[in-house]
């Protein structure tokens, strides 16, 4: 590596580094000037050079936000070094592949240094637009969602803008934000600074404001839903031993004697409870109803599969009533590549193996009755798609539950985090309370309003009580949540359509 590349492309690497520290962290003041490093340069850069620069900021950050999923694939493939390279390689390649097009995309776009709002309008465009797309394309793989808006769920009021947006309205501000704050550096015009901030500043203003006018108009609850969140802190490598059957069920029916105490008007337990699939006639599922003698009015969400072949399950979420009647069953209907479903792109499925079970898409918007109303239902990777939420809330869902196990993940505390401050996202885009379990993450319940509690999972497990308000509020979003996403495309084809001559 010659000392000229180094020169070129070192403020690039400096903002893969920076982006990747405030995306981990949620660092809230960072966001906004965390892509500068890689904006810095940007009016300046050739096609080529652009794409470079993205590609290099996309390898760094895929190799880093996805340096679990190598470990992960070859602990699913049986040990099979040789799968795991193969699956790997070309998730990670997506990032640099994907920034790169980003950057291109603007050097084709761009103006002139004069047309400096034009421009920032134009990347933050782009960018959100390209957020979109690849969360569309890439529906099977939501460890992709490290979008830079993500960084705002970190903060209560940078993510309230969200309830009339969604997270494009996020990605566009901290984007627009970033070039402007670029813009000024790499020209030295210091006093100019005071208009990125006062874009930040007015943004994070806006938030307060919507937060504290949602709050104002909230109606005063009728009545609370008390929900006990039930988590057994349950290893993959543990929960995948069959000798370890007997230990699980243990450790399970006691967290629900003690969840029982409370007498709770439903127990969430966590996606895949117990590793083995639904029946009635079960000895776990038995067991649970026993149990359930001294709470008659509590009603079970479970997280159990639900066996229709040899090779197809549904990964479902069961509710349970306490003399064993099931109500209702949500069958997940966004699935996990490489884990849910072969590694898919789009409808293009690849790498099959035969001798792996595999889960059948479920319906989307499911709603389950229970004692303390109607229960729309989020099965882990389904928190990070949209139209599951408002799916469920356009159904009827008073308020939401969310089912994930985190256990694949290991230590890999980034996408932990994200699965979890995506359930605040949700919160804040339908206006529901969420109760949310989650084994081997963060376990908790995030308000309609955004306000959060969270429980670890401590070593023993956890069976920890809140409170949610269920309403029948509908949503800018569940109606309109394309209207934004429109805009911009309607901004990129007028930017096309008038290309003045000194552009």
């Amino acid at each position: 590596m010659n000392h000229s590349f180094i020169r070129k492309y070192l403020p690039v690497i400096i903002g893969a580094t920076l982006y990747l520290f405030t995306l981990g962290y949620f660092q809230v003041v960072l966001a906004w000037i965390c892509l500068v490093p890689l904006f810095l340069r940007l009016d300046t850069y050739s096609r080529k050079t652009a794409f470079c620069a993205g590609a290099i900021f996309g390898l760094i950050v895929g190799i880093v936000a996805l340096y679990w999923l190598p470990l992960t694939v070859f602990s699913l493939s049986n040990g099979s070094l040789l799968q795991s390279i193969l699956m790997a390689i070309p998730v990670i390649a997506i990032p640099v592949v994907y920034y790169g097009l980003i950057l291109l995309a603007f050097s084709l776009l761009r103006r002139k240094s004069r047309w400096l709002w034009t421009n920032a309008l134009i990347l933050a465009a782009i960018w959100t637009i390209g957020e979109w797309l690849l969360a569309l394309v890439f529906a099977g793989m939501p460890w992709l969602s490290f979008g830079v808006g993500s960084i705002l769920l970190g903060n209560l009021y940078a993510i309230q803008p969200a309830a009339f947006a969604g997270i494009y309205i996020l990605h566009f501000a901290v984007v627009f934000v970033n070039y402007l704050f670029a813009h000024f550096i790499a020209r030295k015009q210091w006093r100019a600074l005071v208009l990125p901030v006062g874009a930040a500043a007015v943004y994070m203003a806006a938030g307060y404001g919507i937060w504290y006018a949602y709050c104002a108009q909230a109606l005063k609850p009728e009545r609370q839903v008390s929900v006990v969140v039930l988590s057994g802190n349950i290893p993959a490598t543990l929960a995948w031993n069959e000798a370890n059957g007997s230990m699980l069920a243990a450790r399970l029916l006691r967290l629900n004697e003690q969840a029982l105490k409370a007498k709770p008007d439903i127990v969430l337990w966590p996606e895949s409870a117990v590793p083995w699939t639904y029946s009635p006639g079960d000895d776990f599922i038995k067991e649970v109803v026993k149990s359930s003698a001294q709470s008659p009015g509590t009603c079970h969400i479970i997280g159990m599969a639900t066996y229709l072949n040899s090779h197809e399950n549904y990964n479902s979420a069961y509710s349970l009533l306490a003399d064993g009647r099931v109500t209702g069953r949500h069958d997940k209907y966004h699935l996990v590549s490489m884990a849910e479903k072969p590694l898919s792109i789009g409808s293009l499925s690849f790498f099959k193996d035969e001798a792996l079970t595999y889960c059948r898409v479920g319906r989307e918007g499911t709603v389950l009755p229970t004692p303390g109303g109607k229960a729309g239902v989020l099965i882990c990777s389904e928190v990070m798609a949209p139209g599951a939420a408002r799916a469920a809330v356009a159904h009827g869902a008073q308020f939401l539950v969310s089912l994930s196990n985190d256990a694949l993940f290991g230590s890999a505390r980034g996408p932990i985090n994200q699965q979890f401050y995506r359930n605040r996202l949700r919160a804040v885009e339908t206006r529901k309370d969420i109760a949310v379990s989650c084994n081997m993450g963060t376990s908790g319940k995030v308000a309609a309003s955004g306000e959060m509690i969270t429980f670890e999972d401590t070593e023993n497990g956890i069976a920890e009580s809140v409170q949610l308000v269920p309403n029948d509020y509908q949503p800018t979003p569940v109606c309109y949540g394309t209207v934004f996403l429109g805009s911009l495309v309607a901004v990129l084809l007028l930017s096309i359509a008038y290309n003045p001559s000194d552009s």
